[in-house]
C-alpha cells in the first residue's frame, strides 16, 4: 500500500491548500515557539484519551511510544517539509488508524484538543502583534487541516480497498 501515497497528488494538494513559502516560514517560526510546550501538550492529550474507555483500550501500554511518534510527526509538520517522507508518514498514520479502528471522529476531536492549546500558545506569543498572530494561525490551520485531510483520505482509501476486495471475493465465489 505504500505506493498508494501517489494518489495524494502532493503538488495539487499543497497548491489547493495554499501552502506557500510564507506558510512554511510561518510554520517554522511557530515550531520554535511551540516545541518546548509539546511534551506537556501530548501528556495532556494522552491523559484526555485515557478518559475515554474505548480510546484508553486502543492506546493501552503504547502511550510512551505514541507520544514520541506524535512528537516526530508534529515536528515534521511544523518544519514545513511537505516532501515524500511527510506524505508517506501521514499515509501510514491514516492506515494505522484504520487498522486499529480509530474512527475519524476521534482523530478530529484529538486535533481539536491539540489545536486549542497551540492557539493559546500563539495568542500569548503574538498578543502584541495581531497581524503576525493572524498569519501564524492561518499557517497553522492550513497545515493541520491538510494533515487531517491526508490521514482521513488514507483511512477512507483503505476502507474502499477493503470493500473492493470483499466484493471481488463475493464475485469470484
Amino acid at each position: 500500500m505504500a505506493n498508494q501515497t501517489t494518489n495524494f497528488d502532493r503538488e495539487g494538494r499543497l497548491r489547493f491548500a495554499r501552502v506557500t513559502e510564507q506558510t512554511v516560514r510561518d510554520l517554522r517560526e511557530f515550531w520554535d515557539v511551540m516545541q518546548p510546550h509539546l511534551p506537556e501538550i501530548l501528556d495532556g492529550f494522552y491523559a484526555h484519551l485515557g478518559s475515554e474507555p474505548s480510546l484508553a483500550r486502543l492506546v493501552g501500554s503504547q502511550a510512551t511510544h505514541l507520544k514520541q511518534a506524535q512528537s516526530t510527526h508534529w515536528q515534521r509538520l511544523f518544519c514545513g517539509n511537505f516532501d515524500s517522507a511527510y506524505f508517506d508518514g501521514i499515509y501510514r498514520i491514516g492506515l494505522a488508524h484504520k487498522k486499529i479502528g480509530l474512527e475519524p471522529r476521534w482523530y478530529l476531536a484529538g486535533y481539536s484538543y491539540v489545536m486549542n492549546r497551540l492557539v493559546a500558545i500563539a495568542a500569548q506569543k503574538y498578543r502584541w502583534s495581531p497581524n503576525r498572530m493572524r498569519e501564524v494561525l492561518a499557517a497553522m490551520n492550513t497545515a493541520i487541516l491538510l494533515d487531517m485531510d491526508l490521514a482521513i483520505t488514507a483511512y477512507l482509501e483503505a476502507i474502499e480497498a477493503e470493500k473492493h476486495e470483499q466484493e471481488k471475493l463475493i464475485i469470484d465465489s
